[in-house]
């Protein structure tokens, strides 16, 4: 599953705001926020320490990437792993060479997934229902991405976080939300005890319109625990002076 509440040019001291929820196994191991050295320049990300990829990071050419799974057929073990999709996206210097090298893909390497990748000042979603890609330029404003985007579902938690963002919501409302119970009404997290599952961590990126993007990231879900922010003084590469650029 996953949630990723969008703030597209839609503040104008903060032209992109992300608040983001990663539902998970609860077994399923997991890292914080750490450097990838990479030839392009590098990113910062959690890691996914079963597959070895991840879910969401910022590269230093001012590029987010984020990824939810997407409803349809039950998820073939045998293709790759979607982990892979965040650093492939965040290898490029560009919006416009992410969705490009995205597009090339093999449909059918991957099971389905909806991959945003966006900067300040431009994004696009690239989805796959598993035989097919398709993308599509992002929209200035608010916008949500879960495992029921793009026609993969009807109702459900998307319906009420789409309502709740044609308000014109704050970002402390769009945090809010990540806290709140889906099952609650217009709310993010999700609770499936019965199938050891649920929301397993929570990242809010507030990139200004100059600077370093403040990232505040917890490894348990929003509601039970405080927001840790990430410290960019710890990070030891040249490169992270061209997100200060950007």
């Amino acid at each position: 599953m996953c949630t990723l509440l969008i703030a597209y040019q839609a503040y104008s001291d903060c032209p992109l705001f992300l608040a983001t929820n990663r539902d998970e196994f609860l077994n399923r191991p997991a890292g914080g926020f750490r450097y990838w050295p990479q030839a392009s320049g590098g990113f910062v990300a959690p890691m996914d320490k079963q597959a070895g990829g991840t879910w969401l990071g910022v590269n230093t050419h001012g590029i987010a990437a984020a990824i939810t799974n997407r409803y349809g057929n039950p998820p073939d073990p045998a293709r790759r792993s979607r982990g892979e999709l965040v650093p492939m996206a965040l290898n490029e210097v560009t919006v416009e060479s992410s969705v490009e090298r995205l597009c090339s893909l093999a449909p059918g390497d991957y099971n389905p997934f909806h991959l945003l990748v966006v900067s300040t000042t431009q994004g696009a979603v690239v989805w796959s229902d598993g035989q097919t890609l398709n993308h599509e330029r992002l929209q200035r404003g608010f916008t949500v991405i879960t495992e029921q985007s793009y026609g993969a579902a009807d109702g459900g938690r998307e319906v009420h976080l789409r309502k709740a963002l044609a308000q014109n919501p704050s970002r402390e409302t769009l945090a809010q939300l990540l806290r709140t119970s889906a099952v609650a009404g217009a709310g993010a997290r999700v609770s499936i005890p019965e199938m050891n599952y649920g929301t397993r961590s929570s990242t809010l990126i507030k990139w200004p319109v100059h600077g370093l993007p403040r990232i505040q990231h917890t490894s348990a879900p929003p509601d039970t625990s405080q927001y840790s922010e990430f410290d960019w003084s710890m990070l030891e590469f040249e490169s992270a002076q061209r997100l200060n650029e950007a």
